[in-house]
């Protein structure tokens, strides 16, 4: 068996579905399947309020999940602009779409969905999903703006991320924006994954209030590179890193550090 770690990074907007911003819900769902086909779903959701053109962290993670080599994981996301119904009310909807998406994979789209990384679903799954929301697209703007799903066996997980994270984007063309609204949408979603634990990946030491010296030794014994900015001195520490502590990152990545002078908080 293998643990892994799977998350939603964030979505940049280059057109809003909307004339002028959307009111974005996010749901992520993961579902680990044994051979047998048993396995429920586990979800997070994030409301992300009115958003407009522009790169919106969401920094959803399921972390430390065992996959044994029988089992198969099957992950999707989906992002809903609805900003006429109350937020308890959209979250229940799009968790119970997703939960049904994940159980029911390609079947409940007419087998649209393809094994490993199936790229947008927006075009396909839009009706579907709009189908699953009844009562709460009520405005002419509302609608889905980004749908993916994905299905990994054990080898795919171990295979894609032996070198370290495993990083991916989607484009996401929105459909059937109506007059009046903004243009058909476009959202691109970047997510990754790694594997926990492995050769690749370092895990980002605390060096905030140290020395330069200090902090460098301790990011180069990560496995890390170290890189300053501000004045370094014999008085210098460490002010803020990035990124910060505890973080997985590949090995070798750079750990940035501003230096202050003078005395420490």
């Amino acid at each position: 068996m293998a643990v892994f770690s799977f998350t939603l990074d964030s979505f940049q907007i280059t057109d809003t579905r909307s004339l002028h911003e959307d009111t974005d819900y996010v749901t992520y769902t993961l579902v680990v399947k044994d051979q047998n086909g048993n396995g429920g779903p586990r979800m997070l959701t994030k409301y992300m309020g009115d958003v407009n053109n522009g790169v919106h962290a969401v920094n959803l993670t399921f972390s430390n999940i065992t996959v044994n080599p029988t089992d198969t994981v099957v992950l999707n996301y989906l992002i809903v602009n609805s900003g006429h119904k109350g937020q308890s009310q959209v979250t229940s909807a799009i968790e119970s779409a997703a939960s049904k998406l994940a159980m029911q994979g390609g079947a409940a789209l007419g087998n649209a969905i393809l094994p490993g990384i199936g790229g947008s679903l927006l075009g396909a799954g839009a009706g579907w999903l709009a189908g699953q929301l009844v009562g709460l697209l009520t405005a002419n703007c509302d609608g889905a703006v980004a749908m993916e799903q994905d299905t990994f066996t054990y080898n795919d997980l171990i295979n894609n991320t032996v070198h370290g994270q495993f990083k991916h984007s989607t484009r996401h063309p929105g459909t059937d924006s109506p007059h009046g609204c903004g243009r058909n949408s476009v959202y691109i979603v970047n997510w990754h994954m790694l594997q926990v634990g492995s050769a690749a990946n370092k895990t980002v030491p605390n060096v905030l209030e140290l020395s330069a010296a200090q902090a460098a030794q301790r990011v180069q014994a990560a496995g890390l590179v170290a890189k300053f900015t501000g004045q370094n001195g014999a008085s210098s520490w460490v002010f803020s890193q990035s990124p910060t502590a505890g973080h997985i990152v590949d090995a070798d990545s750079t750990v940035s550090m501003v230096l202050h002078t003078g005395p420490r908080p």
